[in-house]
């Protein structure tokens, strides 16, 4: 791809992230509140702890994603004058991030639930997915097919584990 749609991709990659900071800061305290449920053998305790986490980490990620909305073109033209896709790009990965927090912090469940494994086998498919559509979309769409792939792999990550935590633990 064109040295300018990497800097779109990058700037609004780099933005993006931003919409993160709530769950990346939760899931510090979560992980270790779960493990001492888990001590304890009361996983329900654990999935209402989950519930809430997740449920903060969305409202920061969604209260984000309408700060990139009214401000996010603004934003973008501060790195370059040529960066004029970086907006579009910028709303699709706030949607991918939007989804990762939506599911919550399942791979700090799986790990402290004592499903490593399956945590690993299911983000190994989903990195897959991401580097198949990434050949698939990004020479169709730039940076946009990049963002869709992004986020296509942020779904098939959650619903997976989600899944997974029913099916091992009898979790909703």
């Amino acid at each position: 791809s064109s040295a300018v749609l990497a800097a779109d991709y990058a700037i609004a990659a780099r933005l993006g992230r931003f919409l993160l900071i709530g769950k990346q800061a939760l899931s510090q305290l979560l992980a270790p509140r779960l493990g001492a449920f888990f001590g304890q053998k009361d996983k329900f305790a654990a999935a209402a702890e989950f519930k809430i986490v997740r449920t903060v980490g969305a409202a920061f990620a969604i209260f984000g994603a309408i700060g990139v909305l009214l401000f996010g073109e603004w934003v973008t033209g501060w790195f370059c004058d040529t960066c004029y896709n970086a907006y579009p790009v910028l709303l699709i990965l706030s949607a991918a991030f939007i989804m990762n927090t939506a599911f919550g912090s399942a791979e700090d469940y799986m790990t402290m639930a004592g499903h490593a494994g399956w945590n690993l086998a299911l983000s190994t498919i989903s990195t897959a997915v991401m580097i198949i559509l990434c050949l698939i979309l990004i020479p169709k769409m730039g940076g946009e097919g990049a963002g869709l792939a992004v986020l296509s792999a942020f779904v098939v990550r959650g619903v997976s584990m989600i899944v997974a935590i029913r099916k091992l633990d009898g979790i909703v």
